[in-house]
């Protein structure tokens, strides 16, 4: 006897369900899954810097060459009749120079000038014997500055604005009389003598002054 077993279709369409809702349920867990990548770009770029640009000072003086000259007054008045003077050298303890800086717009002449001046060993020996006053030199913090007694000293005036490329400047070495002299010209101080001791003292002092005949200065004028 064989006995055929009768599947349902009711059964058939469950399990057709049951299947595709596994494959359903399986779809679904796959798309869960995401999954990144990196990326890599270039950029381009360039570097600028600005230019350089020189303006140098350029100095120019209206003459290369000064002189002082330690004599008598140009006026001799009420000379002492033991003193004569017949040279023709008279005295002259300033000397002018015209400066033109260009190139230094708007700078202030404490930030623009070193001034120096140096002289030979004759002056340091007379200036320290106290024949002449001190070697001029130059305060540029202020540069109109003048010195006391027995001071030399350089001043400096601008003459143009301070905002021209093109400036120019009056500089003014000023040298002086010594303290053996009383800060005064010796013919002047010569009217103070009476001995003649004091006027055997002040012919000595008038031959060590003259060891000054044909001493050098220089003048060195430096911008920054």
């Amino acid at each position: 006897m064989v006995i055929k077993k009768k599947y349902s279709k009711k059964g058939s369409i469950a399990f057709a369900a049951a299947l595709l809702s596994g494959i359903a349920i399986s779809s679904v867990v796959f798309a869960a899954w995401i999954i990144s990548y990196g990326d890599n770009k270039d950029a381009q770029g360039s570097i600028s810097v600005d230019t350089v640009e020189t303006r140098n000072h350029t100095i120019t003086l209206d003459k290369n060459t000064g002189s002082i000259c330690l004599s008598a007054p140009e006026t001799l008045n009420n000379i002492p009749s033991w003193l004569n003077h017949d040279g023709e050298k008279v005295e002259k303890l300033e000397e002018v120079f015209t400066v033109t800086v260009e190139q230094c717009a708007n700078v202030e002449i404490s930030d623009l000038f070193d001034i120096t001046l140096t002289a030979g060993e004759k002056y340091t020996t007379a200036a320290t014997a106290n024949y002449v006053g001190t070697l001029p030199t130059f305060d540029k913090t202020q540069p109109t500055k003048t010195g006391e007694k027995g001071e030399g000293y350089i001043t400096l005036v601008e003459t143009t604005a301070k905002t021209e490329e093109k400036r120019t400047f009056s500089l003014t070495l000023t040298f002086a009389w010594g303290s053996k002299f009383n800060y005064i010209n010796p013919f002047e101080y010569a009217k103070t003598l009476s001995t003649t001791e004091e006027k055997r003292g002040f012919e000595a002092d008038l031959k060590e002054l003259a060891k000054l005949d044909s001493c050098n200065f220089t003048l060195n004028i430096k911008t920054n």
